[in-house]
């Protein structure tokens, strides 16, 4: 499994896994815990990698006297920085950064189980993150800094099939065209969509790196329908710009009811190209949907969960989140979402979400 199970807003994802078999392995190719593990696919255009971690667990069983079965399980890169410490040996403050500068600041000093530095690509944030003072604030592992500063930016923070880490900050997917298509023959078992008032945030209150400065944000059409819902918290942002820039952006995405979107199954007898394309942060289109649903819609990839019965055998999972809720003015093909949302409900127009941004 890989990206962030939990949804968009999750500031870290679940560390990526994965389990598998071999059989009658020799003893000089036994694998041990703390070993690298890559799994490839080769489609025909090269090989591409999948899954990139180290062993933490081993269990060797015999069927018969002549056949071993070697089960295997992995983790990826996350799982090793949630290992590892920042404390006094960095420097005793860090300065005022963007987030993805202070992610970027984490990362140079992270490593993988074997003692190689954390291979990573960093969007550049939106957000100004505050200084640290490690003296006085303590000693945290690695994972939990990166988990308040991407929470702060309202990014997200992701491994990736070769052993990566990623961080998309909150306007990743914004102005980006679709990577693919998806049709709704391509898609096994039913589909469904909830629509629901539980993620609402119609009144945000950011507190910042000064105390008693907040940024604040309210929308008046959502809390006239529904009533009140806050959110914000006390977030290690550096000014009130920052603040209030978040406080916009909790109202912005979070004033109306959004749609969920559930998992989607695809496997190489309905899609067999996909597979090598998949990755987290795309954005995709659904399109062929059955009435009374939108009959096109865009989602961002958050996470998957690929099966393999053999090399040419594979299923996946998409995990999918509402796109209009990842970064703003995403275009398909020229058009931008905004408008065609207005034009799929005109009694929830785009302009009526938040703030308007171009």
């Amino acid at each position: 499994t890989f990206g962030a199970p939990l949804g968009l807003g999750t500031p870290v994802g679940e560390a990526s896994r994965c389990a598998f078999q071999v059989y009658n392995l020799a003893a000089e190719d036994q694998i041990q815990p703390g070993d690298l593990i890559e799994i490839k696919h080769d489609p025909g255009t090269g090989e591409i990698p999948r899954f990139t971690g180290n062993a933490y667990s081993v269990e060797i069983s015999w069927s018969t006297v002549e056949r071993s079965v070697t089960t295997v399980a992995a983790s990826g890169t996350l799982a090793a920085i949630g290992r590892s410490i920042d404390g006094m040996a960095y420097p005793p403050t860090i300065d005022q950064m963007s987030d993805g500068e202070r992610i970027t600041y984490y990362l140079d000093r992270a490593f993988t189980p074997s003692g190689t530095p954390v291979v990573y690509s960093v969007d550049p944030g939106t957000v100004q993150i505050a200084e640290r003072d490690n003296v006085t604030e303590g000693v945290a592992s690695t994972l939990d800094l990166i988990e308040q500063t991407a929470n702060a930016g309202m990014g997200i923070v992701v491994d990736q099939p070769d052993g990566s880490v990623t961080y998309f900050d909150r306007f990743h997917a914004r102005n980006t065209s679709p990577a693919y298509t998806l049709d709704a023959s391509q898609i096994l078992a039913e589909i469904s969509t909830t629509i629901t008032t539980e993620t609402l945030i119609n009144s945000a209150a950011v507190t910042f790196a000064l105390p008693g400065m907040t940024g604040s944000a309210y929308n008046d059409a959502s809390v006239a329908v529904f009533g009140e819902y806050p959110g914000g918290g006390d977030l290690p942002l550096a000014d009130f710009d920052s603040a209030q820039d978040i406080a916009d952006e909790y109202v912005f995405r979070y004033s109306f009811p959004r749609y969920s979107i559930p998992e989607l199954t695809i496997d190489e007898r309905l899609s067999p190209e996909l597979l090598p394309e998949v990755e987290l942060g795309q954005v995709i289109a659904i399109q062929g949907l059955p009435q009374p649903t939108r009959s096109s819609m865009y989602a961002v990839v958050q996470n998957y969960r690929e099966t393999w019965r053999d090399e040419d055998s594979w299923q996946i999972e998409l995990g999918l989140v509402d796109a209009r809720w990842w970064g703003r003015a995403l275009t398909w093909g020229g058009v931008n979402v905004a408008e065609t949302w207005d034009t799929w409900d005109p009694d929830m127009s785009w302009a009526e979400i938040g703030r308007a941004h171009v």
